[in-house]
């Protein structure tokens, strides 16, 4: 009987989300850029989304005269060795050419874990290696990214001065 080869999703296993969300890894990460987007500007943050997937930045986000560039991840997958905790890959590029994030290129890490429906805010001074294990909720405590979770002070939500404000239509 031939022995089974080891991959890389044999360690891990896909937990089915609550809600309905795209296959394609591309769409999918489309999808989460946009939840970010939107959930920053609905906590009064200035979002702007860079054209293309070529940078590893995806959006800028302006609060109280500063910029910070965010690289937006997601993950679906729950690490088989460590139940309740989600796998993140904190790399780009292609697969021939795959890279670390630095902070010459980005200022946070912003990981969906799409299973819980929660964010983590991360400062790319805090990855030290290319996949990181966040915690589910019932983890946050025991775990180092635990104080990362739902951090969006960190990108200026909650500071004073901060404003929403909306474009109206031009009706011509």
């Amino acid at each position: 009987m031939p022995s089974k080869k080891s991959s890389p999703s044999s360690s891990r296993r896909r937990l089915q989300p609550k809600r309905a969300v795209p296959r394609d890894h591309k769409a999918r990460g489309e999808w989460v850029e946009l939840l970010f987007m939107t959930n920053a500007a609905r906590l009064g943050l200035k979002v702007a989304k860079i054209h293309g997937d070529s940078s590893p930045v995806d959006a800028f986000v302006y609060a109280r005269g500063t910029f910070h560039r965010v690289q937006v991840k997601s993950t679906l997958y729950e690490c088989h060795s460590r139940p309740g905790y989600y796998v993140c890959h904190c790399i780009w590029g292609t697969p021939r050419n795959i890279w670390r994030f630095s902070r010459e290129q980005i200022d946070f890490i912003a990981a969906y874990v799409v299973p819980e429906d929660i964010w983590f805010i991360i400062p790319v001074t805090e990855l030290t290696a290319t996949a990181i294990h966040l915690p589910g909720r019932e983890s946050l405590a025991a775990s180092r990214w635990g104080r990362f979770f739902e951090a969006w002070h960190l990108l200026g939500v909650g500071q004073p001065g901060l404003t929403i404000q909306a474009a109206e239509e031009l009706v011509c």
